[in-house]
């Protein structure tokens, strides 16, 4: 049985890339994976390994979905180090918590049938290190952001394919905010 890694979410604005983008190059560490600008999303709910026959229900399910309207996202002034087991683990550029972004998820969870995370918290994650790291990323080290808002009119559901380069993501289906 073939499986594909599928994950729904909001591409980002060409906008707001380009003003994260600078932010690699603000900080170069060995044991830092930065992660391309072209695969930076925010995360509405990742549904990991899914039958190849259940990816059309999966389709089918989101366009019947009861979604919310469209809304806003405004991205925060700092990037943020998420530290778990006592070390860093990613570098995040966050966006405010948003009630209309929690609702999305949720209803897209439902939709799926899927359990949504608690807490969704609408984030990008610009960075990642390796297992063996042992150093410690400071946020502060960044130039701060601009906050900037953006308009979130629909989402979509992307696969997600693993090599040894790293991972490529495409859309298979774009949906949009009733």
């Amino acid at each position: 049985m073939h499986e594909r890694r599928l994950f729904v979410a909001l591409p980002l604005p060409p906008e707001i890339s380009a003003q994260l983008a600078p932010l690699p190059a603000a900080l170069s560490r060995e044991g830092v994976r930065w992660v391309p600008a072209a695969n930076w999303h925010l995360t509405i709910l990742f549904l990991g390994g899914v039958p190849e026959e259940a990816v059309e229900g999966c389709i089918a399910a989101l366009r019947g979905a009861a979604l919310p309207g469209p809304f806003s996202l405004q991205l925060r002034p700092a990037v943020t180090a998420v530290d778990r087991r006592g070390r860093t683990e990613m570098l995040w550029a966050i966006f405010e918590p948003s009630l209309p972004f929690a609702q999305l998820c949720y209803r897209v969870a439902d939709a799926l049938g899927r359990t949504p995370d608690k807490e969704p918290r609408p984030h990008v994650t610009l960075a990642r290190t390796r297992k063996d790291f042992r150093g410690r990323l400071n946020a502060a080290l960044f130039p701060p952001l601009e906050p900037r808002s953006f308009p979130v009119e629909g989402f979509e559901l992307w696969e997600s394919k693993l090599s040894p380069a790293g991972a490529a993501y495409h859309s298979l289906a774009r949906f949009q905010l009733n």
